[in-house]
């Protein structure tokens, strides 16, 4: 599997190694924040009034992708950018500089475009209700677009995100993604991507939970995990055979709750007017 490059990058990872310092930096950089106060959130549940500081992971910035931190408290405070160990300070301010000083200077390549966030990948599915938009620079947008068949997991934050996922289906025309949520894109043709994801939403969370970074109450998982995660290899006559059985089965429970969704309501219309005959039925019996 080839893990997803950052946003604020143009190159892409050599073919087999997912590692990413970065991911690990912010594990590190959430922490930090929690111990010194502050409020550590995605983007897409941020409240700004529910605490002094509030540290918002993955903001989007319009025309220069995202921050990976921007610090509010009562007003824009700051960001920080998540570096590996031994990045020099002066290209991080240069990179800071671009999302403050000089934020009015755009990419004349940059464009809207959809983009998914941990909250549209949710476990077996992805709920596409709310998909918003970013300006993306052109090399962004390429580097980060979506292919049918790629696989996504969510970094984590609470525990019940931490490493569900769905595979993109080409559902939504020229979408990209955001950092927190990993693309994983199979170099073995053979292998089901549906099955190499339900495994991740069912077995596979034992594995994410014990491998997780825990930090206080946020857990994570790097792409140096993601990478080394274990998967069944079946036949490929045998894949096929598991993916048409599983769909058969989750085809039925579909059917059952639309039945049951139906009999419910059938069941809450009646209510109504058998309440009405009953009080109607005392009330002529105390009436005689």
């Amino acid at each position: 599997m080839a893990g997803a490059p950052r946003h604020h990058k143009n190159k892409k990872p050599e073919a087999g190694k997912m590692g990413n310092p970065e991911q690990d930096a912010r594990g590190e950089i959430d922490q930090l924040l929690v111990q010194a106060g502050w409020h550590v959130c995605d983007a897409d549940q941020a409240n700004i009034t529910a605490h002094r500081g509030v540290a918002i992971r993955e903001f989007p910035l319009p025309g220069h992708g995202f921050a990976d931190y921007l610090l509010i408290d009562g007003r824009a405070a700051g960001v920080i950018e998540a570096k590996k160990a031994g990045t020099t300070l002066s290209g991080v301010e240069i990179q800071s500089a671009k999302y403050t000083v000089d934020s009015k200077r755009k990419d004349s390549t940059a464009r809207p475009v959809p983009y998914l966030r941990v909250a549209n990948v949710q476990r077996g599915y992805l709920d596409l209700t709310e998909v918003k938009f970013i300006d993306a620079p052109e090399a962004d947008i390429k580097g980060l677009r979506l292919q049918p068949g790629d696989i996504l997991f969510n970094e984590g934050g609470d525990r019940d995100k931490l490493g569900r996922g769905w595979i993109w289906e080409g559902q939504v025309s020229d979408c990209i993604h955001q950092n927190h949520v990993f693309r994983a894109r199979l170099f073995v043709n053979e292998l089901s991507p549906k099955l190499v994801s339900w495994w991740g939403n069912t077995f596979g969370k034992d594995y994410f939970l014990r491998e997780d970074k825990q930090t206080t109450n946020l857990a994570s998982i790097n792409l140096t995990k993601l990478s080394v995660f274990p998967i069944p290899l079946p036949p490929v006559n045998e894949q096929h055979r598991l993916v048409e059985e599983v769909e058969r089965r989750l085809s039925l429970n579909a059917e059952i709750e639309t039945q049951v969704d139906a009999n419910l309501h059938r069941a809450d219309q009646l209510r109504q007017p058998i309440l009405s005959q009953a009080f109607s039925g005392i009330q002529s019996n105390s009436n005689q």
